[in-house]
């Protein structure tokens, strides 16, 4: 499969005040990340459960990484790097 250009590739039409909402609220997201992270580690640590300890930071890494790059993203002005993302 044949990936599609950079410059053929279409943005979403994106209002500069959704822009800024998403941005926060997927900032928000990556800090509620952090949360769940310690949370799980914590929690799964106190019950001696190492195979919890793995998945939580799986789990809770997933949730930062995810929320940051979307955050990022929605932070970009149009253009190539936007489009790379």
């Amino acid at each position: 499969m044949r990936r599609m250009p950079l410059k053929d590739r279409t943005l979403p039409n994106y209002t500069w005040g959704e822009e800024c909402l998403n941005t926060l609220s997927h900032g928000l997201g990556a800090l509620f990340g952090v949360v769940v992270l310690v949370l799980c580690i914590v929690v799964a640590h106190q019950n001696g459960n190492t195979r919890g300890i793995i998945g939580g930071a799986i789990y809770g890494g997933s949730m930062i990484i995810l929320y940051s790059v979307s955050a990022t993203y929605h932070g970009l002005k149009k253009g190539i790097a936007k489009q790379v993302l």
